[in-house]
């Protein structure tokens, strides 16, 4: 009998059907001894290969010859199971319903369109699910496998590439250039929790070596949103002046969205003091450093630079940048849905951080199929 119930019959159940159709056996008795349904046993597989003139009886149960006294003389064609053709025609229509694009063309049309369009925006294949996937009639792995087989013209060379992380180089920890006492990374992690969860990531992001103009990137690891401001140059001064500015943006909640920054040890974090100070005076954040040559103490804004580096790449003049570049940047990336996530960053910011701050920044929402995540989003 099938090995489970509502199962296939196997092959051995079809050579059991064979034999008792040839003692003559009903389709009721077959299928009380197989422990399946009558219907089951009745709907087995002929040849396609067929006289259309064909005996009555073989318009009734049991449809073959096996039993039939006239079976030595007649001429008409005759029926008979065979388990192994049986078996053949079943696998053959299971692999069939395994075959094929299930969905019609016009629809495979639609999403393939849709798909090109965000890929060639430099969005990912997670991206472009997490905002269509009910609109889509498969799943993302399913479309996978379709650019395997080149559907639509689609090859997997059109994914944007994955990001490779080059081994780093391992460096003796020197000595920090100012006392941290108080304010390493350990001295993070001893915080109380709702205060880590409010820390914000600090770091910059540079282009090329001559370059004097670099991002300063402030990334809020709960939202997953990160805010990027041009600074004329990679020094302590330019620091301060872009920390004075946010808060001036903040309207007097500063503290509040800035409690505690991580940082690295950059020469132009070290004077703490200078952060922490706000514009009358009186302390505004507290800052805290990671270990030496570790990143990943800060891997949340680290990650993120990779976002703004589809549209930034390596290699990129930043002397060239403008405020609007930055800010144009700064809004597709935050509008770029993440994978795993239900919305944009930009819209749980938009919900928890100052409506003048982002507008400060020029830092507005893009709608999903806009959002490009490439240099091309910055070529005049």
């Amino acid at each position: 009998m099938p090995q489970r119930k509502g199962g296939h019959l196997v092959f051995d159940d079809r050579c059991e059907i064979e034999e008792m159709l040839k003692d003559g056996k009903s389709f009721r008795e077959i299928a009380r001894k197989l422990g399946v349904s009558p219907t089951t046993v009745s709907s087995y597989d002929f040849c396609k290969e067929f006289d259309f003139y064909t005996c009555e009886r073989r318009e009734r149960a049991p449809f073959v010859c096996t039993q039939c006294s006239k079976r030595g003389f007649c001429t008409y064609e005759k029926a008979r199971y065979v388990a192994s053709k049986a078996q053949s025609a079943h696998d053959e229509r299971l692999s069939l319903a395994h075959v094929g694009i299930s969905c019609k063309p016009y629809e495979l049309r639609m999403m393939v369109d849709t798909v090109k369009k965000l890929l060639s925006q430099g969005q990912s294949l997670q991206a472009i699910w997490a905002t269509h996937s009910e609109e889509f009639l498969i799943c993302e792995r399913t479309f996978y496998n379709y650019m395997d087989k080149g559907v639509m013209g689609l090859a997997n060379i059109d994914l944007p590439k994955k990001v490779r992380y080059a081994p780093r180089k391992k460096r003796a920890h020197g000595e920090p250039k100012m006392n941290l006492e108080g304010r390493t990374y350990s001295d993070w992690c001893a915080l109380p929790d709702d205060l880590k969860v409010l820390t914000v990531q600090m770091d910059t992001v540079e282009g090329l070596r001559r370059n004097s103009q670099c991002i300063l990137t402030l990334h809020f690891v709960r939202l997953f949103f990160q805010l990027h401001i041009l600074l004329k140059s990679k020094d302590q001064v330019q620091v301060k002046a872009a920390l004075d500015a946010l808060e001036t943006y903040c309207e007097g909640t500063f503290t509040d969205i800035f409690p505690v920054i991580l940082t690295d040890r950059g020469s132009e974090f070290l004077d703490f003091s200078k952060i922490e100070t706000g514009l009358n005076g009186s302390r505004r954040t507290s800052v805290f450093y990671c270990d030496p040559v570790n990143p990943g103490q800060k891997g949340a804004a680290e990650k993120n630079h990779v976002e703004l580096r589809k549209i930034l790449p390596k290699g990129t003049d930043f002397d060239g940048l403008t405020f609007s570049d930055v800010s144009e940047a700064s809004s597709h990336v935050n509008s770029y849905v993440r994978a795993g996530q239900k919305a944009a960053p930009m819209a749980l910011a938009s919900l928890t951080l100052p409506k003048s701050l982002l507008e400060s920044l020029g830092v507005r929402a893009i709608p999903p199929d806009d959002v490009i995540m490439n240099p091309r989003l910055l070529e005049a």
